[in-house]
């Protein structure tokens, strides 16, 4: 039972770990093209 708990909480941090990359890489990108998108 507790390995199943500790499983969970390890998938859930990795899932939000990398939603936090896939956010701070999209900003970056947004804001390199920023200027590309005002043209």
């Amino acid at each position: 039972m507790l390995i199943i708990v500790i499983n969970g909480v390890k998938m859930k941090w990795l899932f939000v770990a990398r939603a936090l990359a896939l956010k701070i890489t999209f900003s970056n990108y947004k804001k390199k093209n920023t200027g590309y998108l005002q043209k």
